[in-house]
C-alpha cells in the first residue's frame, strides 16, 4: 500500500503474483488464502484510471481465478461488472482489452462463471471490441 500512487509498482506486484499463481496449484490456492484477491480488486477499483494498472490486474486476477477459494471472494466482489466497468475507461487500449478479455475467458471456464457471463452480455462486449480492433 506504500506505492498505491505508483503504477508501475502495482504492475510489477501483479506481474510477481501471476508468477507465483502459475507455478503451482498449492501456490495459487496459498496467494489467495492470504487475501491477495481482496487487495488486487480493491486496486481494481481505485486504479481503474490507470491502463497498465488494469492490465496488470486483470493478469493476475486471471491467474489466481481458477483457484478454488477464489470463486466465492471473485462473485462476493461482483469480478464480472468490476471488469466490464475497468475495461470500459480503456476501449482504445489493445492491451487492456486482451487481458480483460482473457480474464473473462478464465472465468467462463469456471462452471458458476458461464452463466453468468451470458446473462451479461459478455458475448457481444466481446464481438465489441474484437470490431473495435480489428
Amino acid at each position: 500500500k506504500a506505492f498505491r500512487s505508483e503504477p508501475s509498482v502495482q504492475a510489477s506486484g501483479c506481474a510477481f503474483l501471476s508468477n507465483l499463481a502459475n507455478s503451482k496449484l498449492r501456490i495459487r490456492e496459498a496467494i489467495v488464502g492470504v487475501g491477495s484477491l481482496e487487495y488486487l480488486i480493491g486496486e481494481l477499483k481505485a486504479s481503474s484510471h490507470d491502463a497498465v494498472v488494469v492490465q496488470s490486474m486483470c493478469k493476475a486476477l486471471k491467474d489466481l481465478s481458477p483457484a478454488e477459494a477464489a470463486i466465492d471472494t471473485l462473485k462476493r466482489y461482483n469480478i464480472i461488472d468490476l471488469v466490464f466497468e475497468a475495461a470500459d475507461r480503456h476501449l482504445s487500449e489493445a492491451t487492456v482489452m486482451e487481458a480483460s478479455l482473457a480474464l473473462l475467458w478464465t472465468l467462463s471456464a469456471i462452471h458458476r462463471y458461464a452463466e453468468e457471463l451470458n446473462t451479461k452480455d459478455a458475448t457481444n462486449r466481446a464481438l465489441e471490441v474484437l470490431r473495435r480492433h480489428s
